[in-house]
């Protein structure tokens, strides 16, 4: 969020980009407290603001998400598919480093786990309209 504001010409002081009490390192390589994370608030702001509208109005929007979103898979796949080196599909399966999650068959099941926590929680968003009578 803060990247995408810069983009716009918007600057957050660094103080009100983490958690209160956090540190936050800057590109210089000092550290500043964090006060209140302004980002954070503001999507948390427009999310609840776009769940007020309505049901209605927040399947539209859910659906335009979404129609982005595979659309933008789509373009990543289209571009990215002449880098594809099938050398690097030996062995498919990494061999485990001997920690948990780390590569081999528990990577995958690490990786898959934080994949679905994510889907789950863009579900989460996308249902919580419908379960609200009067939002």
């Amino acid at each position: 969020m803060v990247s995408f504001l810069q983009d716009f010409g918007i600057q957050i002081p660094a103080a009100f980009t983490g958690p209160p009490g956090s540190i936050v390192a800057l590109p210089d390589g000092s550290t500043v407290t964090g006060l209140f994370n302004v980002p954070a608030a503001l999507v948390v702001l427009a999310v609840s603001a776009i769940l007020i509208v309505g049901i209605r109005e927040s399947a539209e929007f859910n659906t335009v998400i979404v129609v982005v979103k595979v659309f933008v898979l789509i373009l990543f796949v289209a571009f990215g598919i002449k880098y594809i080196d099938t050398g690097n599909w030996h062995p498919f399966v990494p061999p485990n480093t001997g920690t948990f999650g780390q590569y081999g068959w528990s990577g995958v099941l690490r990786g898959a786990g934080v994949i679905f926590v994510a889907c789950i929680g863009f579900d989460a968003v996308s249902t919580a309209a419908q379960e609200a009578r009067d939002p």
